[in-house]
């Protein structure tokens, strides 16, 4: 494993959390190859091993070269079990668990822009069917990956709590992952009534960043890490004014951790107080810790990749509670996402 992956699962590992919950548990994990799911299953496997847990993990994916990859020195271990399957095929009784993690879910700009109505297939369709499989087993605990989508295109200016709504337009195809991660959310809440016994908590990333993303999926982010571990300028395509919460995987991966082990049964916000800026900001920033490089400007117009979701940001006080706070700071988390990226294959990812 990469040194800062594994600097990040220590971390995480260290945190004070009543992991003995995990112990003798059966625990499938939807979208396992997946940036967050994958770092949530090594730190399932670190405590498994220090702690003794008896775990048995159901890691669901569709790429076998994409597994070994993230999963090649784990694959040893007898606690976890891959299985390549597509979320909309219905999950064999074989793997029945106590646990279910779902992460699987079509998220890139190409796929929503590309193929929209797979996007609702897999969060709804395929969702509909693992929730039946919850019901089915009577599991004790469920932990849905949705996402900060669901608040809109605009969050108020001092973030958004979990209360918050706004509209989404409901006619147009570019918002069927908004309008997809809201149905999931109505959906587990239309179950409730029948999971009883399960303890249901939502998960509303925002965004999170760090070793692990993919270049293919072509966000700010990921197009900023490539120019700068090829020294290359950075040229802005916009203005760059959008504004987002960006946080770091290992905060993120621990925030996952308090919800899924003391969460209420309620949704929470994952979001970063520290890490909240523009793209034009993150630009800069990306040029302030990779020195040499600069930030240019080339854009026609105003309208030139114009994005309605200008202003993205979340309120974390609810997941504060339950005792997590925020330790990596932007600054810092670019500097380690550098440092992977410089030391892997980010750039064929």
């Amino acid at each position: 494993m990469n040194l800062i992956i594994k600097q990040d699962i220590d971390t995480i590992c260290q945190e004070t959390l009543p992991w003995e919950k995990l112990k003798n548990k059966k625990i499938v994990v939807t979208g396992a190859n997946g940036f967050l799911a994958s770092y949530m299953i090594y730190t399932l496997l670190e405590k498994n091993k220090s702690l003794d847990l008896n775990m048995t993990i159901y890691a669901f994916c569709r790429n076998k070269n994409k597994a070994n990859a993230k999963f090649g020195e784990y694959q040893s271990q007898s606690a976890l079990h891959i299985i390549y399957q597509d979320i909309m095929q219905v999950i064999d009784d074989k793997y029945r668990s106590d646990i279910i993690i779902h992460a699987a879910s079509p998220s890139t700009p190409y796929e929503v822009n590309n193929s929209p109505y797979s996007v609702i297939e897999a969060n709804i369709l395929g969702y509909d069917l693992l929730l039946k499989k919850c019901q089915a087993w009577k599991c004790e605990s469920l932990m849905l990956f949705s996402s900060s989508s669901v608040y809109g295109y605009r969050t108020p200016s001092d973030g958004a709590d979990e209360n918050y709504r706004a509209k989404i337009n409901f006619a147009d195809s570019k918002d069927v992952y908004y309008l997809s991660k809201q149905m999931a959310e109505m959906m587990t809440a239309s179950m409730c009534q029948s999971l009883k016994q399960c303890n249901i908590n939502i998960v509303r990333p925002f965004v999170v960043f760090g070793p692990g993303e993919c270049y293919s999926h072509k966000k700010c982010m990921t197009d900023f890490l490539k120019n700068a571990i090829l020294n290359e300028d950075i040229v802005l395509k916009s203005k760059g004014d959008a504004v987002r919460s960006y946080i770091y995987i290992s905060d993120a991966v621990r925030a996952f951790f308090y919800i899924l082990l003391k969460g209420n049964g309620e949704a929470y916000n994952v979001a970063s107080e520290y890490g909240v800026c523009s793209i034009k900001e993150l630009a800069n920033l990306f040029s302030s810790v990779r020195t040499g490089i600069k930030v240019v400007s080339n854009f026609k117009d105003d309208k030139y990749l114009d994005n309605h979701s200008h202003y993205i940001v979340g309120k974390n006080d609810k997941i504060k509670r339950l005792g997590w706070s925020e330790k990596v700071t932007l600054s810092e988390g670019l500097q380690r996402t550098i440092s992977w990226a410089e030391d892997s294959d980010f750039l064929n990812s």
